[in-house]
């Protein structure tokens, strides 16, 4: 259906009042997929004209169904390719209605905006749990060494030209238009937040070296401690590696508790270079190196379950998948039914259906 016969679209300029329940979509950079649904408490807050706001006609939608279906990939995907503008890319209200939408009855909505809850309610769990498990590195480095800033242990200090080499201009970097959601090879980039960025096939733009390589953000002061293979995002990114006899992981971890000045979109490369670096015995940093690498294992598996989480919730958005979803409401089992149980419920259909199709031949 018209996504505008679904909810009715405020002009902040004219009115600026939002009220609970509303959906906000940025108009710029829709490729952020940035939406969010506006609380109680802010209830009859002012927007931005920087978004357009929308809001559900609840006879015919239920705005928790509006706000899935505006994070969906297909309708980031159709904003992308439309928006105007080279650095400041943007669309307009007009854009945003324009975009077609699935529109099942009410009920159906609500039962796919209830699933949709459950994955991003597992997305969040695991993201807590990441966040506390990334702790455990620093926390470690500090009980072992003391803070590298004010060196209360009193270890030897090195330049950073005797402990780093900066190899960015031997590494091929991509842009951000070259990656992909799927291929060979990570790419890791200066963004925050997030270790991998994106993938790539491109086989030559790969870093391929023998050892672990740190990959700071000149413009974001992100610190990454990253095992090749992997591709460099362009942009920012500078690749640095730690010279023979001292272990990455230690430096790594040391750059990233260092207090370095926030310049804003600057860069700080600069400053990281006049900082100075504490030289335990080789041991001891071995010895934190050894923990590290049980921790990177942990980290890992969280990883790896994180993404596997991130193509449910997409997959969760694929016609297919929520076609199948709305086929079970009507029938006489109207029990609630949860996300892991609907999932089993889809997989066992697709094998009796792959096994009927093998009889059948």
């Amino acid at each position: 259906s018209p996504c505008n016969e679904a909810y009715r679209s405020t002009n902040p300029r004219y009115s600026p009042l939002v009220r609970a329940g509303d959906v906000l979509v940025s108009t710029v950079r829709p490729n952020l997929n940035a939406v969010a649904t506006v609380p109680a408490e802010l209830d009859r807050a002012v927007a931005s004209t920087g978004f357009c706001v929308l809001r559900a006609k609840t006879d015919l939608a239920d705005p928790r169904y509006i706000f899935f279906r505006a994070r969906s990939p297909a309708f980031v995907e159709a904003l992308t390719a439309i928006a105007q503008g080279g650095s400041y890319p943007a669309v307009t209200d007009a854009d945003i209605k324009s975009q077609r939408i699935p529109l099942p009855t009410p009920t159906e909505q609500r039962r796919v905006a209830d699933f949709l809850d459950q994955a991003d309610r597992l997305r969040q769990l695991r993201a807590e749990a990441d966040a506390k498990a990334e702790r455990i590195v620093p926390a470690l480095f500090l009980s072992m060494f003391g803070d590298p800033a004010t060196n209360p242990m009193r270890w030897a200090r090195n330049s950073f030209i005797e402990v780093f080499e900066d190899i960015t201009s031997e590494c091929a970097k991509i842009p951000r238009r070259a990656y992909r959601s799927e291929g060979q090879f990570p790419i890791v980039d200066q963004g925050r937040g997030t270790m991998v960025a994106g993938y790539s096939d491109d086989l030559e733009a790969c870093y391929q070296g023998p050892s672990a390589v740190i990959v700071f953000g000149d413009h974001t002061r992100a610190v990454k401690y990253v095992e090749p293979p992997f591709v460099a995002g362009a942009d920012g990114s500078r690749i640095l590696r730690a010279r023979p006899g001292l272990e990455p992981s230690f430096l790594a971890t040391q750059l990233l508790l260092q207090q370095i000045p926030d310049r804003g979109y600057s860069r700080h490369m600069r400053l990281v270079k006049r900082l100075s670096f504490i030289a335990p015995d080789s041991r001891l940093q071995q010895r934190f190196a050894g923990a590290f690498r049980s921790v990177q294992a942990l980290l890992g598996e969280q990883r790896r379950s994180s993404c596997r989480l991130d193509r449910l919730a997409k997959s969760l958005h694929a016609p297919a998948l929520l076609q199948a979803l709305t086929a079970h409401v009507g029938e006489e089992d109207t029990e609630e039914t949860t996300l892991s149980s609907f999932l089993t419920q889809v997989s066992q259909r697709s094998r009796r259906r792959i096994r009927d199709r093998r009889e059948a031949n």
